[in-house]
């Protein structure tokens, strides 16, 4: 076999192996059961835990934070951001994971404009955890506590005007049982 058959063969293992999860839990048996294509199982309510994963991967995929170029774009950010925060308030009764979120928003747009290497990490940790919230594998979750403390470590976050956005990261990482280690 060739080293590019190989590589592609690799790559479609590895995207089977990236919706694997949604697969096993009964996304097509949804589909099937609605007859509705449009219900993939991925957050079709705003509501559980399962939900407010598919909203943020919405929103990461729509290029948060940011501040669309044109209305077509600005309507497929407003429905993500919509959703996710449609998520945010069923997640609590007393709002707070929502008004968190709001007092975040600005500064991961600064972040967007000052610091875009910060802002590229704080991306990634809320990819990860989408991940470990469809997987759940525990070994995911020793990255995860590394990745928190990694962020914690960076002074624009700890003390400058990029607290609100770590706030809300360790809010979210905190709803997966996963906090920053101790010393």
């Amino acid at each position: 076999m060739e080293d590019g058959a190989f590589i592609a063969v690799r790559a479609e293992y590895e995207a089977a192996l990236a919706n694997f999860e949604r697969h096993r839990f009964g996304a097509r048996a949804k589909v099937a059961a609605s007859g509705d294509p449009r219900n993939t199982g991925l957050g079709a309510s705003s509501t559980g835990a399962y939900g407010l994963w598919a909203c943020l991967a919405l929103l990461l995929k729509r290029g948060f934070p940011k501040e669309p170029r044109h209305e077509k774009e600005g309507l497929r950010y407003a429905y993500a951001l919509w959703r996710f925060r449609g998520a945010l308030r069923g997640l609590d009764s007393e709002g707070s994971a929502l008004a968190s979120f709001d007092a975040a928003l600005g500064p991961f747009l600064e972040l967007g404009k000052s610091d875009r290497a910060t802002l590229d990490l704080l991306r990634s940790f809320l990819g990860e955890l989408i991940d470990y919230a469809l997987r759940g594998l525990p070994v995911m979750r020793v990255a995860l506590v590394r990745g928190l403390d990694a962020l914690g470590a960076v002074p624009i976050l700890v003390a400058g005007p990029g607290q609100p956005a770590l706030r809300f990261a360790r809010a979210l990482a905190a709803e997966l049982g996963i906090g920053p280690t101790l010393g």
